[in-house]
């Protein structure tokens, strides 16, 4: 029971890295943790965070991916050595199929600093609600719909218009 919770919350936060890098922070907040990682991961997902807006989307989406991973990782590490990588890895892949696209999208259409604040509170609130038992699942599963919900969409924009001549 004690591993599914850990899954489940690990899950979670490679979801929450999928918003935004800055939920890294997130697990750091849990009590005895090693100042080494506060320093490296915090540090790293802060200064992500902040150039976010401004990295091509492949790098945005692979700086994602990677947060996720280590956040994870970071957190499975004494229950299953090396598969946070993986499950981390996926939940944030997921997730940011849906974001990227939307941040870049609120981007254009408001400002970049607003648009980061808001994917910054939006993690870490995914973040923090990843902290409760098998909150994670249904995270997942949001980020699941919203992916696929994302990529059924993306060709509806230009359904109406055709071409005069």
């Amino acid at each position: 029971m004690d591993l599914a919770i850990t899954i489940g919350q690990g899950l979670g936060f490679g979801v929450a890295c999928g918003l935004s890098t800055i939920a890294l922070l997130v697990p750091l907040l849990w009590p005895g943790i090693d100042e080494r990682a506060l320093g490296i991961l915090g540090a790293s997902g802060l200064v992500a965070a902040v150039l976010d807006l401004w990295l091509p989307l492949s790098v945005r989406f692979g700086l994602r991916v990677a947060a996720g991973a280590a956040a994870c990782e970071f957190w499975l590490h004494d229950d299953l050595a090396w598969a946070g990588l993986a499950i981390g890895g996926t939940g944030a892949a997921v997730m940011s199929v849906a974001a990227v696209p939307l941040s870049e999208n609120a981007a254009r259409a408001g400002s970049r600093p607003a648009t980061a604040l808001i994917l910054a509170v939006a993690a870490l609130i995914v973040g923090l609600a990843a902290m409760v038992p098998f909150v994670g699942f249904p995270l997942a599963l949001a980020a699941v719909f919203l992916a696929l919900r994302t990529r059924r969409r993306g060709g509806e924009r230009y359904e109406g218009l055709r071409i005069l001549r």
